[in-house]
């Protein structure tokens, strides 16, 4: 659902010195209502170096958005950013969510198959209510 509104399901821009492309999963009606990756992707490329902003922005701007004060344990969502670096010729891809469980899949030029990576936080499976946490992963590609 949040794919069709502009800025909520996925973002990408790019400036002279970097590019950002984002893509959000999780409860459509929240990441409308914050407009999650167009807010990530242009802070993001404003400030470059995703790895150091990406929890405090999603905390600031999903977990506790003032648009989503009424559903205080409740915030489904998840964030992949990923940051081109043409000086380096790397890809950052920083990835946040308030799920149990995060996927990405990834294929570079040079594999022959996709890499999927499966990100999981062992608290919420236990103990937790899901919606209530953060969880952060990162990783970088040389292109």
């Amino acid at each position: 659902m949040q794919s069709s509104i502009y800025g909520c399901g996925c973002w990408a821009q790019h400036s002279e010195s970097a590019g950002v492309a984002v893509v959000t999963s999780g409860c459509g009606e929240q990441l409308i209502q914050t407009t999650l990756a167009k807010t990530i992707g242009q802070t993001i490329l404003e400030r470059g170096e995703p790895a150091f902003h990406v929890k405090d922005l999603m905390y600031s701007e999903f977990v506790h958005s003032a648009m989503l004060a009424d559903e205080a344990e409740n915030k489904m969502g998840g964030v992949l950013v990923a940051y081109y670096d043409p000086i380096g010729q790397s890809v950052d891809f920083s990835l946040s969510y308030t799920t149990e469980s995060m996927v990405v899949g990834y294929m570079t030029t040079g594999q022959a198959k996709a890499s999927v990576r499966v990100s999981r936080n062992a608290s919420k499976a236990d103990q937790c209510t899901v919606g209530s946490g953060l969880t952060i992963e990162g990783f970088i590609l040389n292109i």
